[in-house]
């Protein structure tokens, strides 16, 4: 099975009056994070997802998680710290 690497965190999103009517932006409260971990699972070639918990609150639920612990990050199916070295060390243990 290959190596997939989660980002769970809560995404805001926007109402906005457009020409077809009303649209739905959604906006990420932590772009450096998400940059952060989408560069590093780049260099390892792992599958990355951004899981948006307000759309998807089952994952929580999957991971047995609380809601004050967002956001958080799951390599393969072990939770991981959201600091360079630590997901760094973790994916190459997983690799």
């Amino acid at each position: 099975m290959k190596l997939e690497v989660k980002l769970l965190k809560a995404i805001l999103h926007k109402r906005t009056n457009c020409g077809c009517g009303v649209a739905v932006i959604p906006i990420d409260p932590s772009p450096q994070i998400t940059k952060m971990v989408r560069d590093i699972v780049k260099e390892y070639g792992v599958s990355f997802w951004l899981i948006d918990i307000s759309a998807y609150p089952e994952m929580l639920d999957e991971y047995g998680l609380e809601i004050d612990e967002l956001p958080t990050l799951v390599i393969g199916d072990t939770l991981c710290k959201l600091e360079n070295e630590k997901i760094r060390k973790a994916i190459e243990g997983k690799l």
